[in-house]
């Protein structure tokens, strides 16, 4: 990871599983902050059985509290086991039984606190499984439904799903945030970062960036502040000999455009934009 990376991904998986085992890779987004720290992840094979008692055991486990180390290894069982099931299952949803509900049930809630504790970044197979349990719950019968606790708690779980990318780029603003006021070297990291962080979520499409934004509680006007006052600071200690006219007037435009969420971000916008306006070669 370079010195400006705002997070890089981290891919692992065996390549030659043994004979008669499955499994999958794993991807972790590494954030910025995490630079230097170590951490467990482990890989394992996965084979089995989708039977009702796997599915009563998977399902009966407590995930929250659950060590790290054991969360991989759990979730990659409880992926397979969902897979089969969803396999047998296809769209057939009218006749989803409680079992199946449950195995798909588990691999999300462990994908969600993966997330939360060590930035597992969902993949394809978890997303897949998200629709399919989305599918599944509005023609379920109600019985099936009493198997994962009703509609609302599962539904809650595929909200908090949808919200993973906002709360890891949530955390990485919080750690970004206090290296702007910080000594003046690592100001300069920390406004490097910011304008890879936002750069980042300008290259999402708009819908997907607004979400995050949402999901993260930012106000996209309060990022706008913070990068114009790198600049400002900048051109103050003529640290930026880069900086023409055009890049002072786009940042202008990015603050009078910003959707600022507050009177307060309001007033902030205002006040950068004014203060840029009085720098302008």
């Amino acid at each position: 990871m370079k010195d400006d990376d705002v997070f890089a991904v981290l891919t692992l998986g065996l390549r030659t599983p043994p004979q008669s085992y499955s499994a999958d890779a794993l991807s972790l987004r590494l954030p910025f902050f995490f630079a230097g720290k170590t951490f467990d992840v482990t890989i394992a094979g996965t084979r089995g059985d989708s039977g009702a008692d796997e599915v009563r055991s998977l399902y009966a486990t407590v995930i929250p509290g659950m060590h790290p180390r054991d969360l991989f290894v759990f979730f990659q069982r409880a992926r397979f086991v969902a897979g089969e099931r969803m396999a047998r299952v296809g769209n057939n949803f009218a006749q989803v039984s409680v079992y199946d509900l449950q195995a798909v049930f588990k691999p999300l809630e462990t994908a969600r606190e993966l997330a939360y504790q060590r930035y597992f970044q969902p993949d394809a197979a978890v997303n897949q499984a998200a629709e399919w349990f989305r599918r599944a719950l509005a023609v379920a019968p109600p019985v099936a439904l009493k198997g994962v606790g009703g509609a609302i708690p599962a539904q809650q779980l595929l909200k908090q799903l949808n919200e993973l990318d906002g709360v890891f780029f949530g955390d990485l603003y919080q750690n970004i945030k206090p290296l702007l006021s910080a000594s003046p070297e690592i100001q300069e990291r920390g406004c490097r970062l910011l304008r890879n962080y936002k750069n980042i979520l300008t290259s999402m499409p708009a819908q997907d960036a607004s979400a995050v934004l949402v999901a993260a509680k930012l106000d996209q006007a309060l990022i706008e502040a913070a990068l114009a006052q790198c600049l400002a600071r900048s051109i103050a200690n003529g640290s930026s000999e880069s900086v023409t006219a055009v890049t002072i007037t786009t940042h202008i435009h990015a603050l009078e455009t910003a959707q600022a969420a507050t009177e307060t971000s309001r007033k902030l916008v205002g006040s950068a934009a004014k203060v840029l306006r009085t720098m302008s070669p």
